[in-house]
């Protein structure tokens, strides 16, 4: 992993999280596959109720959905590096970010 971004409504001041509200992550890997493929190192975080790999609501990303033992409820958005310039470039997504 060689960075992240925290979105979505934790990382807004305007409709903030609530205590239901899940964690949303981009995380810029140079291997997107071994993050989604192997799920140990979730363990790390903490004890793991629940996950599954899910195509992303923009397309040809993926994301790891995880439900842990203490009830949060994280999205991981696994984005290549070689990618990152489209993104930042991408008109659509660079609200979404600048959102939250």
């Amino acid at each position: 992993m060689r960075g992240l971004i925290l979105l979505g409504s934790r990382a807004r001041s305007e409709l903030p999280a609530d205590e239901w509200s899940d964690t949303d992550l981009l995380v810029f890997t140079s291997d997107a596959d071994r993050w989604l493929r192997d799920g140990r190192w979730l363990d790390e975080i903490g004890p793991v109720i629940l996950s599954f790999i899910e195509p992303t609501a923009l397309g040809g990303l993926f994301e790891r959905r995880v439900l842990f033992e203490n009830a949060v409820d994280m999205d991981l958005v696994m984005v290549p590096l070689e990618i990152t310039d489209e993104i930042s470039s991408n008109d659509g997504a660079m609200p979404v970010l600048a959102r939250g």
